[in-house]
C-alpha cells in the first residue's frame, strides 16, 4: 500500500513537470513549424498549461494527506482539454467550411461525454451511474467513428505526412482513451483509489503529450517533405532550361571573328 501510494504521489509530480516543459518547449517552438501546424501547436500548448496547473492542485491536495480524491479536479481538467485536443484535427487539416461543421460536431460530442461520466460518477444511483457510463461510451465512440470516416475521405492536397499524422492522432483517442472507461469501471473491483488515480495519471500523461508529439513530428515532417518538393522542382526547372540558359553563349568561330579572311 506504501508504495502505490509513494507511485501515485511521484506520478503527479512526473506528469506536472512533464505538461509544463512541454507548454515551455512548444511555446519556443510556435513559429518554427509551417502554417497549417501553427495554430495546432498554440492550441496544444493552452491544454498543456491547463492541464498542469491542475495537476499542480491535485500533487498537492494527495500530499495533504487526504484519504480520498475528489472526481471534480479529474473532470474540471478534461471539460477544459479534450475539446481543445480533438479541435486539433480540423485545425491541422484545413478543411473550410466543412471543417467547421466537423469540429463544431466533435466538441458537442466532447462536452456530452464528459458531462454524462461526470454525472454518472457523483451518482448514488447505480442505475444512473451505469446509464450515464452508456451514455458517455456512445458519445465516445460516435467522435472515433466521425475521426476514422474522415480519414477515409481526405481531400487530395493533404500532404503525405499530415495524413500520417492524422492517423496517428485518431490512435491516441482510440486506443489512448479507453484507459478512461476503465478507470470508471475500476471501483468495481474494490481496488484502492490510488489504482484508479494512478491509472488517470498515465492516461493523461500518454494521451496528451502523445498527442502534442505527434502534432511536433508532423510539422517538422511536413516542412522535410516540402523542402524535398521544392529542391526537386528546382531540379526539374534546372533540367528543363535550354542549353545555352546554363552554358552561355555560343563561342564564335574563327570565321565569325575575322569575316574578311575567310
Amino acid at each position: 500500500m506504501r508504495n502505490l501510494q509513494f507511485a501515485l504521489d511521484t506520478s503527479f509530480f512526473t506528469v506536472f513537470v512533464a505538461f509544463l516543459a512541454g507548454a515551455f518547449f512548444l511555446y519556443l517552438e510556435r513559429d518554427r513549424v509551417p502554417e497549417q501546424y501553427k495554430l495546432a501547436v498554440r492550441v496544444s500548448c493552452v491544454y498543456l498549461t491547463i492541464a498542469a496547473i491542475n495537476y499542480f492542485y491535485m500533487k498537492d491536495y494527495y500530499e495533504a494527506g487526504n484519504t480520498w480524491f475528489p472526481t471534480s479536479f479529474r473532470y474540471v481538467d478534461w471539460i477544459l482539454t479534450t475539446p481543445l485536443m480533438l479541435l486539433k484535427f480540423p485545425l491541422i487539416l484545413g478543411l473550410g467550411p466543412r471543417g467547421r461543421k466537423f469540429m463544431i460536431r466533435l466538441v458537442v460530442l466532447d462536452f456530452v461525454m464528459i458531462a454524462t461520466g461526470f454525472l454518472g460518477e457523483v451518482s448514488a444511483s447505480p442505475g444512473m451511474h451505469y446509464g450515464m457510463f452508456l451514455a458517455g461510451c456512445v458519445a465516445w465512440f460516435a467522435i472515433m467513428f466521425m475521426l476514422i470516416t474522415a480519414l477515409t475521405d481526405l481531400p487530395d492536397r493533404i500532404n503525405t505526412a499530415t495524413r500520417k499524422t492524422v492517423r496517428v492522432m485518431t490512435g491516441f483517442l482510440i486506443l489512448g482513451w479507453a484507459i478512461y472507461p476503465a478507470g470508471y469501471m475500476i471501483p468495481l473491483l474494490g481496488t484502492p483509489f490510488e489504482v484508479r488515480e494512478l491509472l488517470y495519471n498515465v492516461g493523461d500523461l500518454v494521451n496528451k503529450l502523445g498527442l502534442t508529439l505527434t502534432i511536433y513530428v508532423g510539422a517538422k515532417q511536413t516542412m522535410l517533405e516540402r523542402e524535398f518538393e521544392a529542391e526537386e522542382e528546382e531540379e526539374e526547372e534546372y533540367q528543363e532550361q535550354p542549353e545555352d540558359d546554363y552554358l552561355g553563349e555560343r563561342p564564335l568561330l574563327e570565321e565569325e571573328l575575322f569575316p574578311s579572311m575567310s
